[in-house]
């Protein structure tokens, strides 16, 4: 799910900038929305807009767009972290 949630976000709406475009930004949150609706109802509606919510904040603090992010490719492996849990 989380996959396919990234990949989706990156081909159609993490272009350059798009934290500055309140319509970009929206129609991130709505794509977040429809993906994690296909999940089982195991959650209220509060707690489900909660989540909703969470996602969208570590998408908009860690993908830039345009490739820039934590999520590129270094050599087939996630971004190494040090001691202090920073990004190498």
């Amino acid at each position: 799910m989380s996959a396919s949630l990234l990949e989706k976000l990156k081909q159609e709406k993490l272009v350059l900038d798009w934290r500055k475009q309140q319509t970009t930004r929206a129609m991130v949150f709505t794509t977040i929305k429809d993906i994690l609706d296909e999940l089982p109802r195991a959650y209220t509606k509060e707690l489900y807009e909660q989540k909703c919510d969470v996602v969208y904040q570590h998408f908009y603090e860690a993908y830039m767009g345009q490739g820039k992010g934590i999520y590129r490719v270094n050599r087939g492996r996630l971004p190494r972290t040090n001691t202090k849990g920073r990004t190498q």
